[in-house]
């Protein structure tokens, strides 16, 4: 797995880190999340999540919630970043972070952004719950998880060669002009 986060402060600085770690299993408490539709529909088509990445995001919201953070919203621009990224991961079964992230993100209705991240990991689980875990267990990882300014998120997960390649792409603001989901594999 590996994480990064990004943040501009000025026109030319971006600091960026990455770690790749190996999964690991932990318990995490886990608090009901709610719904997201009230703030999802202030901010354009909710996307179109698999149970899995529905699982993943609820794991997350519930971790935020009990650490004092807000729920992160699922957006359908964000979404369709994860998604191709993870297609392009299991696609080519190698684990990276995407070099163009800012420009994507930038693309797909966060032109405004103040701070992104990216976690990026692959599972051979089936249980979203122990991709969350190993998650939690990277320093970084947890910390793009659990990092307050974040507002928005968008997640894919793709099963390929038998494994689930996972990217999270994080970020404090979205327009919602973008629309509908529409990214495939």
């Amino acid at each position: 797995m590996s994480s990064s986060r990004l943040l501009a402060r000025g026109p030319a600085r971006l600091a960026v880190q990455a770690i790749v770690i190996a999964l690991a299993l932990a318990a995490c408490a886990l608090v009901s999340a709610g719904s997201a539709d009230a703030a999802t529909s202030s901010r354009g088509p909710a996307p179109r999540l698999s149970a899995y990445d529905a699982r993943l995001l609820h794991d997350i919201n519930a971790a935020r919630v009990v650490h004092g953070h807000p729920r992160l919203v699922a957006t359908a621009g964000t979404t369709d970043v994860a998604h191709r990224w993870s297609c392009h991961m299991g696609t080519w079964t190698t684990l990276s972070h995407r070099p163009n992230l800012v420009q994507a993100i930038g693309y797909r209705g966060s032109p405004n952004w103040h701070v992104m991240g990216e976690n990026v990991g692959v599972s051979s689980s089936a249980d979203a719950d122990t991709l969350f875990q190993a998650y939690m267990h990277s320093p970084k990882h947890r910390a793009n998880i659990l990092d307050g300014s974040y507002r928005f998120v968008g997640i894919h997960t793709e099963r390929r060669h038998g494994q689930r390649w996972n990217t999270l792409d994080f970020v404090d603001s979205y327009n919602g002009s973008y629309g509908a989901t529409r990214a495939t594999c």
